[in-house]
């Protein structure tokens, strides 16, 4: 279906309502109500959502296709490619993991389904009360050799090669271990948080509570058979917002003493503040900032020095080529900062503290954000602002960095526009999972909704670029 861009041409300016963008319903179910439940491929070509039936049970349907009744089913996720889908089902009061459409073997409980950067399921299966760790290829580990069972996500290396994950003892659930690759550590921790794989090196770090104070473990990795755990010597009162730069060389977090939090980054200290701060690493792992605030004012730092004192401050956004921008605010005025310069004045802005509200081009020599004013929302790219919408996000650069899209909403619709030139019309767009995509021929890529009637259809969509 082809459908002209001429929607609502009195409330926003007519130069932007022009050229054609074609739409292909992938789904088409009889319950408006489960739009609630739809979720994207991270590619955006592929919608899976639930579908309740008579009698409370329900169904997963992918791409309109529909999947077998169930009691229950839930935790849907694709892959990271988009190719795959996986979600738990329940019958009886015994579970299964369904992997692209094959059921597993059932068991007592299935938690924490995902999959790998590499493609591969996982999921910690309850077998007869153990606690069972399933991963791909049907590889396990059963916590109960170890008297335990599992606390929190499953989380993996970015080449999705390497996975752990957190183990309580049953005889003592206030102990937890780290499990690294399907082996258990030896020390016990009160208490474990911010567990993360540090890029490019092969070992996890996390912050570790043991005897009411915090360290941070900064390296724990498999040698041959066993488990080697480095620690940074220094005990905090409390430690948050554990972060490591892209390239793992650089750790950060947020650290108290008393009364007092820090911003502690590479083992040096930053501080006093009276609230903790997140620290923020650039995409080349050579700068990062944070934002301490101090009720009445914020201060910006910037690798450890004042970059600009503000009355409030947030949506810390680095560029590829390091240089850093954000949200301020000072006397009744937002406006943007980026390399020291404040961009354009407004009353308000969209989700100041959301990252997705202030992009960067991928060659890092273009800038997109949101701003308010007498109400309205609006986009401004390259220092330009765009028509008014009640609302706008979710900024996007294609590849080249020639084109820009973000989503607007405008009453009961929703668009999205893109180089300015403003899309159909729907009740949705861009479910959970989703992003706008560029594809390599430069058209943007996305899906998007309509009620139809009592029904509910879900389109593919594909809008030129100029």
């Amino acid at each position: 279906m082809i459908r002209p861009y001429w929607l609502l041409p009195v409330l926003v300016p007519a130069a932007v309502w022009a050229g054609q963008a074609e739409e292909r319903i992938i789904v088409s179910v009889e319950t408006a109500s489960a739009a609630q439940s739809v979720l994207s491929s991270p590619d955006s070509r592929h919608a899976a959502l639930v579908l309740k039936l008579d009698q409370g049970r329900r169904r997963v349907v992918l791409d309109g296709t529909a999947g077998p009744e169930h009691d229950d089913v839930g935790g849907l996720c694709f892959s990271p490619d988009g190719s795959r889908l996986a979600y738990w089902a329940a019958d009886s009061g015994r579970w299964c993991a369904v992997v692209d459409g094959v059921e597993g073997t059932r068991c007592g409980g299935i938690r924490n389904l995902c999959f790998a950067p590499d493609g591969q399921a996982a999921w910690f299966a309850i077998v007869e009360g153990r606690h069972v760790l399933v991963v791909g290829d049907g590889e396990s580990l059963d916590f109960s050799t170890y008297g335990g069972i599992h606390e929190g996500p499953l989380i993996f290396s970015d080449d999705g090669g390497q996975h752990a994950c957190i183990m309580s003892i049953r005889s003592c659930l206030t102990s937890r271990y780290v499990v690294l690759d399907r082996i258990p550590g030896t020390q016990p921790y009160d208490d474990i948080a911010g567990l993360q794989f540090r890029p490019g090196t092969g070992s996890v770090v996390y912050a570790a509570k043991a005897a009411n104070r915090w360290q941070v473990v900064t390296d724990c990795r498999i040698v041959g058979d066993l488990m080697k755990v480095t620690a940074d010597t220094a005990r905090y009162d409390e430690v948050r917002y554990l972060a490591c730069s892209r390239d793992g060389s650089r750790l950060g977090f947020s650290s108290r003493m008393g009364t007092d939090w820090f911003a502690v980054v590479d083992g040096h200290a930053f501080g006093p503040m009276p609230v903790p701060a997140a620290v923020v690493f650039s995409p080349d792992s050579r700068h990062w900032a944070c934002c301490a605030d101090f009720g009445d004012s914020v201060l910006v730092l910037l690798d450890g020095s004042r970059a600009g004192s503000y009355d409030a401050a947030g949506g810390l956004c680095f560029g590829p080529d390091g240089s850093l921008a954000y949200y301020a605010k000072r006397s009744g005025n937002w406006f943007v900062v980026h390399r020291g310069k404040e961009q354009g004045r407004f009353e308000g802005v969209t989700g100041y503290a959301d990252l997705d509200c202030l992009a960067f081009s991928p060659d890092g020599n273009r800038l997109a954000f949101g701003g308010q004013r007498d109400g309205r929302c609006f986009a401004v790219v390259d220092g330009i602002e765009g028509p008014r919408f009640d609302e706008v996000g979710q900024f996007a650069f294609s590849p080249d960095s020639r084109h820009v899209a973000y989503v607007a909403v405008l009453g009961n619709s929703s668009f999205v526009v893109c180089d300015s030139v403003c899309g159909p019309g729907f009740d949705a767009v861009v479910f959970k999972g989703g992003e706008l995509v560029f594809d390599p021929s430069g058209r943007l890529r996305y899906l998007a909704s309509r009620v139809n009637g009592a029904g509910l259809d879900i389109f593919e969509v594909t809008q030129n670029t100029r």
